[in-house]
Parts: structure tokens; sequence; C-alpha cells
């Protein structure tokens, strides 16, 4: 293979990887801000055992209409799409 093309896959291939790592870094400190909250956040004593505890978003909070893909795990080992979202 001609050294230019192979000069032109390692680029492109750095570039792919110094995206993802970008990306992957944002992810992060979104999950990590959104971990934050809700450990800040308390469940009102009446809705504690729920399965569903809010009927509406908490303060600050929006429904996710897939804006953000976030599964949660749960009890029975399922992930369940994240509902509320900042």
């Amino acid at each position: 293979m001609h050294p230019m093309v192979l000069h032109g896959i390692i680029d492109a291939m750095a570039e792919t990887a110094r995206r993802t790592n970008s990306r992957h870094a944002v992810e992060k400190g979104l999950l990590e801000e959104a971990l934050d909250d809700l450990q800040r956040t308390r469940v009102p004593a009446p809705h504690v055992d729920m399965k569903r505890p809010f009927e509406e978003a908490p303060p600050r909070y929006k429904e996710n209409w897939g804006e953000v893909d976030l599964d949660l795990p749960c009890k029975d080992g399922l992930r369940r799409p994240a509902k509320w979202v900042k």
C-alpha cells in the first residue's frame, strides 16, 4: 500500500479516537452531574414505596423523549430508559 494512503488511514483513525474520547468525556460529565442531582433529591415519604414515584417531572427536569439515551438498572435486573432528564 502506498505510504500516503496509510498516512491518511492513520490520520482518520486518530481523529475518530479523539472525537470518541471527547464525546465520552462530555457524556461522563453529564452523567456525573445527573448523579449528583439525584443524590441531592429526596423522594417525598408518601411516594417511597410506589412503582412510579413521579407522575410529574421533578423540579428543573423534563420528560425524556429520546433526547438522552440512558438506561437505568432496576431491581429486577432489567434496564429501563430514564424518564426524566435535566
